[in-house]
């Protein structure tokens, strides 16, 4: 018995966002082939006996956890989707997770007091990051053992908040030996810098982030480093390069910054180098130069 049915090679679409359907289940059912979920994203099907209710559930598909201890059980398990139910507060000392299999992480806008390590594929989405504590790298992706390389780190619409000890020296997203990482549409208040980035052989990008703090974002030995669309506001550099590795470079486009040094390339002695400002890039500064290129440390 068929209620829901797409016309044959015909550009068409049917979406149900709820709803009752008696001896029909629109989200399993034979009307195509193969087999159709014509529920909309977060909707799914409660049976009632001959009638299937359609009702939305944010979590649906998701592994949902509460608390520090539920979190890293759901880690642990790879291919999961995972959802915070709840804000989760955790001591100072006992906040770090670990998560070595690839995972995704929605927070759903919930508060996270705790750090974590990625070893693994990992995407961290609508996380509300927040410390006191100094010195706190809220994300690092890390070496991964043997295969030297976490791969395909995404951390999307995230805010990261320094308050107390942790102003000025708390890091957002520390990243090392990683290949193909990206920050996007995130925000940073009182942070040492959003982003630290270290011996990455591919991309590291920073999209569409807000940044006031410290410092804004700084690349080291990075082959090529994205900032685009990122406002910086910080009280000693912006965006920082190191250009000491041959063929590396980095591309800076569309971005807004106000810094003591809103763009600074430091130890530029690698050979084939490339330096690239695209778009309107606004660089104030009420130092001598809005742009900084040096063949040592200098600051």
């Amino acid at each position: 018995f068929v209620i829901l049915n797409l016309q044959d090679n015909k550009p068409c679409s049917i979406v149900v966002k709820g709803g009752s359907f008696k001896n029909f289940n629109p989200a399993d059912n034979i009307a195509e082939n193969p087999k159709h979920n014509f529920c909309a994203e977060g909707y799914r099907v409660e049976p009632d006996g001959d009638w299937f209710d359609v009702i939305y559930d944010p979590y649906y598909g998701y592994t949902k956890v509460d608390n520090i201890k539920q979190l890293r059980a759901a880690v642990a398990v790879a291919n999961r989707n995972i959802a915070f139910g709840e804000n989760i507060i955790v001591d100072d000392n006992l906040g770090t997770v670990e998560i070595s299999q690839s995972v995704n992480i929605d927070g759903f806008g919930k508060t996270f007091t705790g750090d974590m390590t990625l070893k693994a594929d990992v995407t961290i989405k609508n996380v509300n990051f927040e410390t006191s504590t100094a010195s706190v790298n809220f994300i690092e992706a890390l070496e991964n053992g043997a295969e030297r390389y976490s791969t395909n780190i995404t951390v999307e619409n995230c805010t990261f908040t320094a308050t107390g000890e942790a102003v000025n020296t708390a890091v957002g997203v520390q990243i090392k030996a990683s290949k193909n990482a990206k920050v996007l549409n995130c925000t940073a208040n009182g942070l040492h810098s959003l982003v630290q980035a270290q011996s990455c052989d591919e991309k590291v990008e920073v999209i569409d982030c807000t940044i006031n703090g410290k410092n804004g974002v700084a690349f080291k030995q990075v082959k090529a480093a994205t900032v685009d669309g990122t406002t910086i506001v910080a009280t000693g550099y912006g965006i920082r390069f190191d250009g000491n590795i041959d063929n590396y470079g980095i591309l800076v486009k569309d971005n807004n910054v106000t810094a003591v040094q809103p763009f600074i390339v430091r130890k530029m002695t690698g050979a084939n180098n490339t330096i690239t400002l695209e778009g309107e890039n606004t660089l104030n500064t009420e130092a001598e130069y809005q742009i900084v290129i040096t063949n040592g440390q200098d600051d």
